[in-house]
């Protein structure tokens, strides 16, 4: 058999997908003729099909060698480079197989996603447009367009190019995922929660998916499938579904232990460290402490009703305040309040993460206070691009970010005891009251009527103005016993859309209330707001995510507030709150007594009326009313810290304040790892080792140069060291999987793969654990996890051609 035949056997082979036979088959050739490029390219496809990337690369590199020109290895090697989160080798990959074929859509599509994530969107763009133009219904080329609209909030842009990708793909999950989130961004619900629940029947497990369509449902009170989302969303990480959104999350858990398991791995999965940090380093002798204050809500929002009077009271002299504002401008009278008040105020939402991040980082910024966590509009790459030596975690979000690039969380002992410092990956920092407020912020003068807000001239009014997503039916139902045990009483609730209205006024006739019981308040300005909540006599707390700005505000304006706190930072926001107005009392231990209470002050005018009293008397002196003590509180706490990183810059040789340094050290050696420089990084990790030798991160990376040069067995030692250290890092997990199934030990490596499976699934890892049954001959097994990678990337070719493989030994 002359070498075509013989290479075109293997290819058969190949497409029958029989990957050893062809293997073997490709290698004949290749001891005839080492610079067979073709041989060389196919057996690198083999390699990256079974798991096998560093393999794959040298022998599209070979083939290159040979046929430097040939645009299909290109665009391989671009693709098995990304997977390894070489960004940069990838670009030019992809750009040589563009160039090599200007007609290569696939290279197109591929370059525009690499561009993409270099924040260069207009070129990206581009590249989708010029796929397009080859092919109009490419489906990748298409979506990834929608993505490029919707990060841009030209959400009916985006619109047209997702509908473009499900006229080819009807199930792109993606495209649908995304369509719903913009209905509900636009407060269209109903189609929203369409959209999800038609994603969720191609990929039933989609954790992040499940948190959006249960964000929906919370928000119009529609409870039918309540029990079941809750017990999918809590026990997310036990059916290796992806982790779903943080924030969500929240409302569903009360277990900090859990929120800080979801939010370490919500964070890994929007955060790719492949970028090169910026370990700024400001001037450790400046006349004044710069803070800089992240936030998509500088305008009518809860967070700068809370805060506007902190950024006015700090103390110039001592701190210089700086505004990066994230969402779109707006001229609202808080807005223009909030620009008198800081020394700099900067939009930010046109710039990319990275311009961000130079920004604070060329601005001098020694502090940066983040007020958005992982709520709506959230930018947490710019601090993970450490553009700050201190990054804290302030108010915006309730939990922790479960992100190492976050220094320090600002608490109270209420709300986080010092005994969950464990759950938390900030430093917890115990202020006298976590919470801020803006003694400047007052109420109308003119109090509306009763009848002007639907309310009855006589009778109890119980209130609760928080979002309604956050009531829940079982809080719900002790709502409508307090009702049934008072009469004339009424439920006064905000009116956030009419499905919500609808639902709750059939809850409460399935309750035996007359649904007019249920009052509803449209959305007003917050003076006038204030104003109507005197007509209310209690406002009741919602579990687990309590009220935050609202308590605050009732509790401002004289109206009690009760509560029964939990486990959680947002279990027990409003039991702070109490506490720090002195009333401690209204914090009950069980829900039994929150419904007790409840009943009591409504039918006991007297007791109210003491404790009304005692409210007001105590808006004099209480922590939670005394704006500048808190400004002063706040002030000493950034200080210490300031205080704590100067002498970790004059003595970085002392442990409690190196870390920062370290950090800093592993960032830039990362960075020289990635460029390729694996000499000046081995040393680097060494270093970090010796003055931190349990330091995991180190640990592991040092593992992966280990790999890379071959020494699998200590780079499986190094992991397994690492893995110790932090059971929680995912790359650690892959990483061992990956080492172990290259020296024949797939039971092992199926074990490590399952373990980051758990931490943070996606298609790669899916898709080696796949490999890892294929090894073992368990091919329905294997297909199993290749049908994985593939709901979570549609286009994973190895996975594709992997199950044909399988299907053919079934055969067999």
């Amino acid at each position: 058999m002359n070498l075509e035949k013989l290479f075109q056997r293997g290819v058969d082979l190949h497409n029958q997908h029989l990957l050893e036979e062809a293997k073997e088959t490709y290698q004949k050739v290749l001891s005839k003729e080492p610079r067979h490029a073709e041989a060389l390219y196919y057996t690198g496809i083999i390699h990256a099909q079974l798991g096998h990337p560093i393999e794959a690369i040298k022998l599209y590199k070979k083939s290159l060698a040979v046929k430097p020109d040939t645009s299909a290895v290109h665009n391989d090697l671009g693709i098995t480079l990304n997977n390894l989160q070489k960004h940069s080798e990838a670009l030019a990959a992809f750009q040589h197989a563009v160039k090599a074929d200007p007609e290569n859509v696939e290279a197109y599509n591929n370059l525009g996603g690499v561009l993409g994530y270099f924040e260069r969107s207009d070129e990206a763009q581009a590249c989708f447009i010029k796929a397009l133009a080859i092919m109009p219904d490419h489906d990748e080329a298409n979506y990834n367009l929608g993505v490029v609209f919707s990060d841009r909030k030209q959400f009916s842009t985006a619109e047209q190019y997702y509908n473009n990708a499900l006229k080819r793909n009807p199930d792109h999950f993606r495209a649908l995922t995304n369509l719903g989130i913009i209905k509900m961004k636009q407060q269209h619900l109903q189609q929203a929660c369409a959209y999800f629940q038609q994603a969720l029947k191609i990929e039933p497990g989609h954790s992040n998916t499940l948190s959006q369509l249960a964000i929906c449902l919370r928000q119009m009170c529609s409870w039918e499938s309540f029990a079941e989302i809750q017990q999918s969303l809590i026990q997310w990480h036990q059916s290796s579904q992806t982790v779903p959104n943080a924030f969500a999350f929240l409302m569903w858990s009360d277990d900090p232990a859990a929120q800080q398991k979801c939010a370490r791995s919500y964070t890994k999965s929007i955060i790719n460290n492949s970028f090169n940090p910026i370990n700024a380093l400001p001037a450790n002798d400046a006349p004044r402490i710069k803070v800089a204050y992240l936030s998509a809500d500088f305008r009518e929002h809860p967070v700068s009703y809370l805060t506007a009077e902190l950024y006015e009271l700090h103390d110039r002299t001592k701190f210089e305040i700086t505004a990066i504002a994230y969402g779109p401008p707006n001229n609202s009278p808080m807005r223009q309040r909030l620009m008198k008040a800081f020394d700099h105020f900067h939009e930010a939402g046109h710039l990319s993460d990275t311009e961000v991040a130079e920004l604070i980082a060329s601005s001098g910024i020694h502090i940066v206070v983040d007020l958005t966590g992982h709520t709506h509009g959230s930018r947490l790459a710019v601090l993970a691009r450490r553009p700050a030596p201190i990054q804290i975690n302030y108010l915006g979000y309730i939990g922790t970010m479960g992100a190492k690039f976050i220094d320090y969380i600002l608490v109270d002992k209420f709300s986080v005891p010092a005994q969950q410092q464990p759950f938390f990956d900030e430093q917890l920092v115990h202020l006298p009251c976590y919470m801020v407020t803006d003694s400047k912020q007052k109420a109308s003068d003119k109090t509306p009527s009763k009848s002007s807000c639907c309310l009855p001239e006589k009778g109890f009014v119980y209130c609760c103005f928080n979002n309604t997503s956050k009531i829940t039916p079982t809080l719900f139902s002790i709502w409508m016993r307090c009702l049934k045990a008072v009469p004339d009483s009424v439920l006064w609730l905000v009116d956030d859309n009419e499905w919500m209205r609808e639902n709750l006024r059939r809850e409460a006739k399935q309750h035996n209330i007359d649904p007019h019981r249920l009052i509803f308040a449209v959305r007003i300005p917050l003076p006038e707001h204030l104003a109507r909540q005197r007509l209310a006599d209690l406002f009741l707390d919602t579990l687990p995510y309590n009220a935050g700005t609202t308590a605050s505000d009732a509790l401002g304006i004289g109206l009690p507030v009760i509560t029964c706190p939990g486990n959680s930072f947002v279990s027990r926001m409003s039991g702070s709150l109490l506490h720090a107005a002195g009333l401690p009392e209204l914090a009950v231990e069980t829900l039994s007594d929150y419904e007790a209470l409840a009943i009591r002050l409504a039918c006991e005018p007297e007791l109210l009326k003491i404790t009304k009293a005692k409210l007001i008397d105590n808006r004099s002196s209480a922590p939670l009313f005394d704006s500048q003590k808190f400004c002063t509180n706040f002030e000493a706490a950034l200080t210490l810290m300031v205080d704590k990183w100067h002498d970790s810059v004059k003595n970085p040789s002392q442990q409690m304040t190196e870390k920062p340094n370290l950090i800093a050290m592993l960032e830039d050696t990362v960075a020289l790892h990635q460029k390729g420089d694996i000499d000046t990084a081995e040393d680097g990790y060494k270093k970090i080792l010796e003055k931190e030798p349990e330091n995991a991160d180190a640990l592991h990376l040092y593992g992966v140069i280990n790999a890379q040069r071959g020494n699998i067995d200590k780079a499986i030692a190094l992991y397994h060291h690492a893995i110790r250290i932090d059971s929680g890092l995912y790359a650690a997990h892959n990483n061992l999987g990956i080492a172990l199934g290259s020296i024949g030990e797939f039971h092992q490596a199926a074990e490590s793969f399952r373990h980051a499976n758990e931490i943070s699934p996606n298609d790669e890892s899916h898709h080696n654990l796949g490999n890892c049954h294929y090894y073992l001959k368990q091919y329905n097994e294997a297909i199993s996890q290749y049908e994985k990678a593939l709901a979570i990337n549609p286009d994973h070719a190895n996975s594709q051609r992997n199950i044909k493989a399988c299907l053919k030994h079934l055969e067999q």
